[in-house]
């Protein structure tokens, strides 16, 4: 039989916590990239309705345009998620 010592036990006790706490950040970081995606696809929804009602180009131009901008606002915020 062989029993711990709080020698044994420390770092042991210290890597289930920091993994713990590893995973809590990750699992809260998820889920704010869960909501900041999901409200980018309803805008990129959105858009793709309103570009299929418009028939004049100019108007089409702009919300492709519009569009883009979406796309690189939300992939601004992904990239300094990630930095």
């Amino acid at each position: 039989i062989y029993t711990l010592s709080l020698h044994d036990a420390l770092p042991i006790l210290f890597t289930t916590i920091s993994v713990s706490i590893f995973s809590w950040i990750q699992t809260k970081r998820y889920d704010e990239l869960k909501i900041i995606y999901g409200v980018s696809a309803d805008e990129l929804a959105d858009f793709k309705k309103q570009i299929k009602a418009l028939t004049i180009e100019k108007d089409i131009s702009d919300a492709v345009s519009q569009s883009e901008k979406s796309i690189s606002r939300e992939h601004k915020y992904w990239f300094s998620k990630e930095i």
